[in-house]
């Protein structure tokens, strides 16, 4: 589990919130995705993903949205040593 996952966690308990992360997704068409969290409570009917970077779901992106996911492109710096902060991460 890395930091972004860690700091994800954190959140999702602060906000009383559903989380699993990491999360595997099976698609309708045969394609899956592996992302860093699945928060079911949030976006679209299904749920949203969370992923680092949209060229991980580029090729499932409309699969994705069509069965009812949404997704956030969370690019959170995680080279930094700077401590955790709830505002940070909901941007």
């Amino acid at each position: 589990m890395n930091k972004l996952q860690k700091y994800l966690i954190r959140a999702a308990k602060e906000l009383d919130l559903k989380i699993t992360t990491p999360y595997h997704l099976e698609l309708a068409t045969d394609k899956s995705i592996d992302v860093l969290a699945f928060f079911p409570e949030l976006g679209c009917p299904k749920g949203m993903v969370v992923i680092k970077d949209f060229e991980e779901i580029e090729d499932a992106v409309e699969t994705l949205v069509q069965t009812g996911y949404s997704f956030s492109d969370l690019s959170y710096d995680l080279s930094t040593d700077e401590p955790y902060d709830l505002e940070e991460v909901l941007e």
